[in-house]
């Protein structure tokens, strides 16, 4: 399985939240593969030398790996 882009990742999920917000399975599933893509991007960044990311990288790194960590944390801001 290849990890898609994290554009891709994002716009698919945009796109199962907005037309099929009540598949909760698949919701699930593209958010785990954004997560994927996220850390995927911000791995090739750290190994080709380029070691920063933005601060809107970072953030939305932290909120996806929050929302995504626990059921606990569904609604409670990062």
């Amino acid at each position: 399985m290849s990890i898609e882009t994290p554009q891709r990742a994002r716009a698919r999920l945009g796109a199962l939240s907005r037309f099929a917000a009540s598949d909760t399975a698949r919701l699930s599933d593209a958010r785990r593969d954004l997560v994927a893509a996220n850390l995927k991007a911000t791995i090739l960044q750290a190994t080709t030398g380029d070691y920063s990311i933005t601060a809107a990288q970072r953030d939305e790194l932290v909120r996806i790996l929050w929302a995504n960590t626990s059921p606990l944390n569904e609604g409670v801001a990062a």
